[in-house]
């Protein structure tokens, strides 16, 4: 990657550099570029010699310039904030070379207006939250928004980026900090945007890596570096760091009260990487995750990207963890939704909406679990290489849905008003009520339907080569 437009490049370090950023960045209103760095340490023991920080005059704005001598680097600033003018460039030695960029100064939010670029990842920290606005263009190797803090010391003492304990993040002292982006971010790896509250109004495209929706107040972060073949943009083979952990320690605080909900997390633009993970718990109950919009999880070499959408449970091992309970609810309104690979939503509730659109969900298969309420959906449903697999402890409510292989429902009650077809087996399970319908259309190579079956209008149920069996 290029550096930003015809920047002549200059050595400064320490008090001087802060003192030259800030004069200058006074000189044009258009202009507000970071100010006072600190290089806090780094992984060589370079000191202040870890990184040089330059900045030059492009005429309504400023040019700045960290050039990264250590392949991971922490510094502290006063402000972090790119005016619409300015350009912020990290020239690092390679795509897996991290800046952590913590705001200390106290001033308020972070604003992102302008152009930040980099050849590696830049993970930027404010406790009073961060904004990218729909000026806001973001060219990067890797990127990490969040109001979350980490210790400078255990940043630097993981040596191995891969390494099983990962990073972990404390609260950063504002429990209603938030992210947000409406503009448009790029990267070739890791997209992340973590806080108590997030909001994604803008593009979030990953070229390579995953992209990361997180709700939280503090969390647990780990990584695989995953091979990616040689294509036009890398003539060789390259590691990539793939999410394999996101943990969340520290949940949101949230006011149960109607209609003063916490919504951690919330989708209205377009998401497309490797990965799709969106994950939110909160403490008081009420809480739900918004998805609207076009989400894509996208085939990389002989990898299937999946789509994770959790209220409340933990991602681990690169997979929605079954095991750990739901804390809010997902809502999925008229929203475009694919997945090479598999589409997960798991939480107290679950709702998919098509709104007044025409939103879809595909995927290569389907798991969608309401732990303690209903998973509803008015959108075609289709699994196109697996399996539909659909639990709640309430109402299971359906439109259409359309397996390659399996489809198994349980729930208390099952309303089905279209089609269900199984390419293999279909098994619905109704613990407490009925499997009912208008328009009751079952079908798969085999069918086990466990409790009363009432359709209002018609009722077909077929199994094309094996047993139909009713209970």
């Amino acid at each position: 990657m290029s550096g930003p437009r015809d920047m002549r490049r200059t050595a400064r370090t320490g008090l001087a550099v802060a003192i030259s950023v800030a004069w200058m960045a006074s000189s044009s209103p258009l202009s507000a570029e970071p100010t006072n760095p600190v290089i806090v340490g780094d992984s060589a023991g370079l000191g202040a010699g870890a990184a040089t920080i330059g900045s030059v005059s492009n005429g309504p704005g400023m040019d700045m310039t960290v050039d990264q001598h250590a392949e991971r680097v922490f510094i502290d600033w006063q402000s972090f904030n790119i005016g619409t003018s300015d350009t912020v460039h990290f020239d690092q030695g390679g795509s897996h070379w991290i800046a952590v960029n913590r705001v200390t100064g106290g001033l308020g939010s972070t604003t992102i207006e302008g152009m930040l670029t980099a050849t590696g990842h830049v993970w930027i920290i404010d406790p009073a939250g961060i904004a990218f606005s729909s000026d806001a263009v973001v060219d990067v190797g890797g990127l990490l928004a969040t109001a979350s803090n980490i210790d400078p010391g255990d940043f630097l003492a993981v040596t191995d980026l891969e390494d099983a304990g990962g990073f972990t993040f404390s609260p950063g002292g504002n429990g209603t900090a938030q992210i947000s982006n409406a503009g448009t971010i790029n990267s070739s790896g890791l997209l992340a945007l973590i806080a108590p509250i997030v909001d994604n109004s803008g593009t979030l495209d990953s070229a390579y890596g995953d992209v990361l929706l997180g709700g939280a107040n503090a969390f647990r972060l780990s990584f695989t570096a995953v091979e990616r073949p040689a294509d036009a943009g890398h003539p060789t083979a390259f590691d990539e760091l793939l999410v394999t952990d996101f943990i969340i320690e520290t949940p949101v605080t949230n006011d149960p009260t109607p209609g003063n909900e916490t919504v951690p997390v919330t989708n209205t633009g377009n998401l497309t990487g490797a990965n799709i993970i969106v994950s939110a718990a909160s403490a008081g109950g009420g809480a739900f995750i918004n998805m609207d919009g076009v989400v894509e999880a996208t085939t990389i070499g002989d990898r299937s990207g999946d789509v994770v959408i959790l209220g409340g449970g933990d991602f681990i091992g690169g997979a929605a963890d079954a095991s750990s309970g739901g804390t809010e609810a997902i809502r999925i309104d008229n929203a475009d939704i694919s997945a090479a690979g598999d589409f997960v939503a798991q939480g107290i509730g679950v709702s998919i909406d098509k709104g007044t659109g025409l939103g879809t969900l595909t995927a290569g298969s389907i798991r969608i679990a309401a732990t303690n309420g209903d998973a509803t959906s008015d959108t075609n449903l289709t699994a196109t290489a697996g399996g539909i697999d659909i639990s709640a402890s309430g109402l299971v409510s359906l439109t259409a849905l359309d397996a390659a292989t399996t489809l198994d429902i349980e729930a208390a009650d099952i309303d089905l008003n279209g089609t269900a077809v199984g390419g293999g087996a279909v098994t619905m399970t109704a613990s407490a009520g009925d499997i009912s319908g208008t328009d009751l259309d079952i079908e798969g190579a085999s069918v086990e339907l466990t409790g009363p079956v009432a359709a209002t209008d018609s009722a077909t149920i077929t199994a094309t080569t094996g047993d139909l069996t009713l209970h």
